[in-house]
């Protein structure tokens, strides 16, 4: 399933992608790669949203999506490092991430997507806390 299939049946999915603000052709391009292990980058571009694009679209698309997927992550451990997070920030972020892998394998009520997302809200808010 791609990207624009996931995010018109789960809106939990969907919600998530509007507060993370990455763009839609880096993501489809990490979904694509991720679902489809061992195709050549030929293969994996005919599969994108949309449109099939060009080898050297969803590579640049690829490797922008990698680039963003490491900053984040390099952001958090800076932000550890200096002290501007501490570990109930990071504890917060654990639960919010186990509450999402719980949410894609049984069935979430409307109720229960909210609830999720009012949680990970509150996490972001409060994570520059220490």
């Amino acid at each position: 399933m791609m990207l624009d299939e996931i995010l018109s049946q789960d809106r939990l999915a969907r919600e998530l992608f509007e507060r993370a603000r990455i763009p839609f052709a880096q993501l489809d391009s990490l979904l694509t790669r991720a679902a489809s292990p061992g195709e050549s980058y030929t293969q994996q571009a005919r599969k994108r949203s949309h449109r099939s694009i060009s080898k050297g679209s969803y590579v640049r698309s690829l490797k922008q999506g990698e680039s963003a997927v490491s900053r984040t992550l390099y952001r958090l451990f800076l932000l550890q490092y200096l002290e501007l997070i501490g570990p109930a920030s990071i504890e917060g972020l654990v639960r919010v991430s186990q509450a999402l892998a719980r949410s894609r394998d049984e069935p979430v009520s409307g109720e229960g997507i909210g609830n999720i997302l009012r949680i990970a809200d509150q996490v972001a808010r409060l994570f520059p806390l220490v």
